[in-house]
């Protein structure tokens, strides 16, 4: 009951947010996964400098 009660305010304004958002992913769906791959390339290459200059 607690939950239902809490969950009903915060999905009347999560969905403010989805509804703005959701025609959006099949577009951004490719930039988002293209910077998510940059993202995590960059943090390798940064964990592999940091390795390198520790050792």
């Amino acid at each position: 009951m607690v939950r239902s009660g809490l969950q009903r305010p915060i999905r009347s304004r999560g969905n403010g947010g989805f509804r703005s958002l959701a025609p959006e992913p099949p577009s951004m769906s490719y930039a988002t996964k293209f910077t998510l791959g940059t993202i995590g390339i960059a943090a390798l290459l940064a964990l592999a400098l940091v390795v390198v200059f520790l050792s």
